[in-house]
């Protein structure tokens, strides 16, 4: 973002724990571009993809690393609900477990997604050729990488709505 403002608070909350990283670029190179470039600093076996914006529960960690020590997952997605900028939970989406078929007709999976940091790399990342839909297209491309993906059914992801929002 070219926002001073927020330069500021993301070298505040780096300068305070030294697990966050921060990176600044020249130029804004799109969604993918970015995320490759966070997740290039990450040093976790694992990595988690939210929106800015977003919301997870407070023991959706918790639940991501009970399921990843339980089945040893490279893919674990849960449900989400959407919520209002005060916190109004609008609507639910329960997703189901995990169906090729079904993801093949439309991105059901969405938000929230864990990866194992080693399938992501194997991957290359997200496609800046499909940055608008990156997300579908990284979880294609996860489904034909490994069958080990697990939906955890608990709504542990908030998604805001909110001007920007599809």
């Amino acid at each position: 973002s070219p926002n001073q403002e927020i330069r500021e608070v993301l070298l505040y909350w780096a300068e305070k724990d030294s697990r966050i990283k921060v990176i600044f670029r020249d130029e804004n190179m799109g969604i993918s571009a970015a995320t490759n470039s966070a997740a290039a600093l990450a040093k976790g076996d694992y990595l988690g993809f939210l929106d800015n914006d977003d919301e997870l529960a407070p023991d959706c960690l918790l639940r991501v690393a009970e399921t990843i020590n339980d089945t040893s997952s490279q893919v674990i997605y849960t449900d989400e609900d959407l919520i209002g900028d005060d916190g109004t939970r609008l609507s639910v989406f329960y997703k189901p477990d995990f169906n090729r078929d079904l993801l093949f007709s439309h991105n059901y999976v969405t938000h929230f997604i864990v990866v194992a940091a080693e399938l992501f790399k194997k991957l290359g990342g997200f496609s800046s050729d499909y940055d608008g839909a990156q997300d579908y297209d990284f979880m294609l491309k996860l489904s034909e990488q490994t069958k080990n993906i697990t939906h955890i059914p608990q709504i542990l992801y908030h998604w805001r709505a909110s001007e920007s929002s599809t």
